[in-house]
């Protein structure tokens, strides 16, 4: 009985100083948690291989079951791509430089290899304002598909996957299409091979 009464006592002993150790003021961790157990906290940090000198523009896409964030350097007129399919492991994927039209461009919508660019104001119906879709299959030569000029409106319905784009020469109707996905195609024809 005096064992356990000595590790009984012990142990008291050390939970109490643990108790007097945590509630000392300036020991305490600080951590963004709050009472109800709801938290932010960092899960990755990577660096980017091109600093930018002016204000970076953030969207989010997803493609072939991967999911993306495009980081747009206004002022160098590119955009850093990150797989972000594994938040705690981002990875860069590429640096995707706009073409040169001759106006100040922004990201305006993405559908996988291609995205729609904006000249600033587009959607603010400014004169000259311009509207440019870009293929980057090819990074490093990327292909503008179309360009609207004299742009007076601009609007994406994300639900339908439409763009709308008036000019001078009337209503423009773009609508997004995602290329297929092979292995989904693939996962398909062998359910309906061996589940049927």
């Amino acid at each position: 009985m005096g064992v356990n009464k000595r590790f009984s006592s012990a142990l008291l002993s050390s939970a109490l100083l643990l108790i007097t150790a945590a509630s000392a003021p300036g020991k305490q961790k600080t951590s963004a948690k709050s009472a109800t157990g709801d938290e932010i906290e960092v899960i990755a940090h990577i660096s980017l291989p091109s600093p930018s000198s002016g204000p970076l523009k953030l969207k989010t896409a997803d493609h072939l079951r991967r999911d993306y964030l495009y980081i747009e350097h206004t002022t160098e007129q590119m955009a850093t791509v990150v797989d972000v399919t594994s938040p705690n492991k981002p990875r860069i994927m590429e640096e995707l430089t706009y073409p040169k039209t001759g106006q100040p461009l922004q990201l305006s919508s993405i559908e996988g290899e291609t995205v729609l660019l904006v000249s600033s104001g587009a959607g603010g119906c400014s004169p000259g304002a311009s509207v440019t879709v870009v293929n980057f299959r090819q990074p490093d030569n990327p292909r503008i598909a179309r360009q609207f000029h004299g742009v007076t409106g601009l609007l994406e319905d994300r639900a339908r996957g439409l763009v709308y784009v008036t000019n001078t020469e009337g209503l423009w109707i773009l609508q997004k299409q995602s290329a297929p996905d092979r292995a989904v195609e693939q996962q398909y024809e062998r359910d309906l091979l061996y589940n049927h």
